[in-house]
């Protein structure tokens, strides 16, 4: 492995650190329930959608929302 893919490695995952911490004491009061139930229903639109597009494209069938 390459040294300078080592560096870039090593600065990537500090960067990423970095962010997190920052993020956890922005968002450090956010009710951890609240944001998983988010992820939840942003995880089953996504499927959902994901579902009707690969059935449109299948069955060529015009769904309106």
């Amino acid at each position: 492995m390459k040294t300078s893919t080592v560096i870039l490695s090593l600065l990537v995952l500090n960067s990423s650190v970095l962010v997190g911490q920052l993020s956890a004491s922005i968002i450090g009061n956010v009710n951890p329930i609240l944001m998983m139930g988010s992820e939840a229903l942003l995880a089953l639109g996504y499927y959902g959608f994901k579902v009707i597009k690969d059935v449109r494209d299948v069955f060529d069938v015009d769904v309106s929302l």
